[in-house]
């Protein structure tokens, strides 16, 4: 799997996609890509992960038996303050954290999953 190269945005409606993974308590590596918006300090987005043989939209199913110990974004924008900390060590944690383990994803992932809500139902707005 190869990053989404992603290019500077211009504005705060602006989004980007990016690249990422997440490893999980088993030790298997997760592709992800997130939508985000690029300007909102806000960090995340919408996330699905390639698992099972499909993408999925993250976090609508529990995990049996696992449970996700990190997340990685593999070349967060310069301009993106979600990746923003006062010696840049957040941004470039991310990237190496991704590479270190960008080896190790496998696009032949299967785990147990359920439905997080009943059917019909879907989570309760606030």
């Amino acid at each position: 799997m190869e990053p989404v190269d992603a290019v500077d945005a211009r504005s705060s409606g602006d989004l980007v996609i990016y690249s990422g993974l997440v490893v999980l308590s088993t030790g298997q590596i997760v592709p992800t890509l997130c939508l985000k918006e690029a300007l909102s300090a806000e960090y995340g987005g919408d996330y699905c992960w390639f698992v099972n043989g499909s993408w999925r939209q993250l976090g609508l199913d529990h995990i049996d038996d696992a449970e996700i110990i990190g997340d990685y974004t593999a070349s967060p924008l310069p301009c993106d303050p979600s990746f923003d900390s006062d010696d840049g060590s957040y941004r470039v944690g991310h990237s190496s954290d991704f590479n270190r383990h960008a080896s190790l994803m496998s696009d032949k992932v299967t785990l147990r999953l359920r439905p997080r809500y009943a059917p019909g139902s879907g989570p309760v707005a606030e």
